[in-house]
């Protein structure tokens, strides 16, 4: 049986990591982790891509951050707005909104690895980011990959 990195970060980030965070910050370390899921796409893809944790200095729009909700889940979300003392977070292939209190952030990322490779010296990742970050042209990106999956899964 291979050994796949995310399935080793999912047994262990069903477990409460934050006292391990917390550490691994305090002794001025980061932490990699292989984020799982379709929220992020096409910034961060399971099993292509890596993050790398830092712990929170500043909150800054446009920063993908690591926090947990008041359900226990940990999630990667990219930060859209503050409004009235809230951040308020999406996925990059999402369109539902949520409101994060600052004591849910845990961690932010400091740098994303495609391939291995840093991705924030990858063009089409950059050009991937931004145009994403309009919320018509999201809508727009969701759709015609939602009818493409569904129009090439029925042939």
């Amino acid at each position: 049986m291979e050994n796949n990195p995310s399935e080793k970060f999912d047994t262990f980030f069903m477990a409460d990591i934050d006292s391990t965070l917390k550490e691994c910050f305090e002794k001025g370390g980061t932490f990699t982790v292989y984020p799982k899921g379709k929220s992020m796409l096409p910034a961060l893809k399971q099993g292509r891509d890596s993050v790398e944790l830092s712990p929170v200095t500043s909150i800054k729009k446009g920063n993908i951050y690591l926090y947990k909700r008041p359900s226990g889940e940990y999630v990667l979300h990219r930060l859209h707005r503050e409004k009235d003392g809230e951040y308020i977070f999406c996925g990059d292939n999402q369109l539902v909104f949520e409101k994060v209190e600052n004591s849910q952030l845990l961690a932010v990322v400091s740098r994303i690895y495609r391939n291995g490779k840093p991705a924030n010296k990858i063009f089409i990742y950059k050009i991937t980011v931004f145009l994403n970050s309009f919320i018509p042209l999201r809508k727009l990106r969701i759709r015609i990959s939602s009818f493409s999956r569904r129009f090439f899964k029925s042939k």
